[in-house]
């Protein structure tokens, strides 16, 4: 939330760069779920005239991948499940916006 409160402060905005160096942090703890929690608020955006929404800053690769990473140190029973959920947004974000750069690759 912290990052969140700032995008609107007049000071510099938090880029791709800042979200997934928290992800980070929180996955060297095993804190899974704050991991995703930023890795999801990257993703929340503000609703286009067509009705989707926005990411406020788009994930990369090493976003998804550094999530993924807190979720198996996070040794939770449904880690797996959790990564195959993150691994199909990666592909479907790719598709969308068309960057082969999200997709996934060996390490993720």
């Amino acid at each position: 939330r912290l990052l969140a409160q700032q995008t609107g402060n007049g000071l510099s905005m938090p880029n791709v760069v800042t979200y997934t160096t928290v992800i980070h942090a929180y996955a060297v703890r095993g804190l899974a779920h704050e991991a995703e929690s930023v890795l999801k608020e990257m993703l929340a955006g503000q609703p286009t005239k067509d009705g989707e929404r926005k990411a406020r800053v788009v994930p990369n690769r090493r976003s998804f991948t550094a999530t993924m990473n807190a979720w198996v140190k996070s040794l939770e029973t449904d880690s797996p499940e959790r990564c195959l959920k993150l691994i199909g947004v990666m592909e479907k974000l790719a598709e969308q916006q068309k960057r082969r750069d999200l997709r996934p690759n060996i390490v993720s």
